[in-house]
């Protein structure tokens, strides 16, 4: 299993169809006019970036080296970063997303990209139960709930670097 930084993650029509049927999971609500405008970029080989400039996106392959999800990380404050995970569903189920955040927090603080990740569980979502699981299994531990019911969780990571 491997992830892999991708500097220019571009809109495909797996992620616009993912992001649809989950739409309450991640809290991205795409109209009708921007999927169809979406898939047209897509067909005429000028798709969109699907992460932000401010962000950073990582894809996560299985063995078979099969794209099998991405992880993404939003900066919050200095060395802390919002994490987000999606696996598509042909792959749920078979623990690609407890494997790829422990790996990806090993990468985290080896690479030294930052000092916290946070993680939001929407109330809405659909697998909150499973993701709390993930995040504990993970050594995230849970923060606070907002007024929403959406849940927080947090993993800090020690700052082994120098500055003498």
């Amino acid at each position: 299993m491997k992830i892999l930084k991708n500097d220019n993650p571009r809109w495909t029509e797996k992620h616009l169809q993912f992001i649809s049927d989950h739409a309450d999971s991640f809290g991205i609500y795409l109209s009708l006019e921007e999927l169809e405008q979406e898939i047209h970029n897509i067909n005429n080989d000028n798709a969109s970036r699907r992460c932000s400039e401010d962000m950073l996106c990582f894809e996560i392959f299985n063995d078979d080296i099969e794209y099998v999800g991405d992880i993404t990380l939003t900066l919050l404050d200095m060395n802390e970063h919002e994490i987000d995970i999606l696996i598509f569903d042909e792959y749920a189920g078979h623990g690609y997303a407890g494997w790829a955040i422990n790996m990806f927090c090993e990468l985290y603080q080896r690479e030294r990209i930052g000092l916290r990740l946070e993680g939001v569980i929407r109330a809405v979502n659909t697998y909150k139960e499973h993701v709390e699981k993930i995040f504990n299994r993970a050594q995230f531990n849970f923060q606070y709930e907002d007024d929403e019911g959406n849940k927080v969780y947090a993993r800090s990571f020690e700052d082994d670097r120098n500055f003498t």
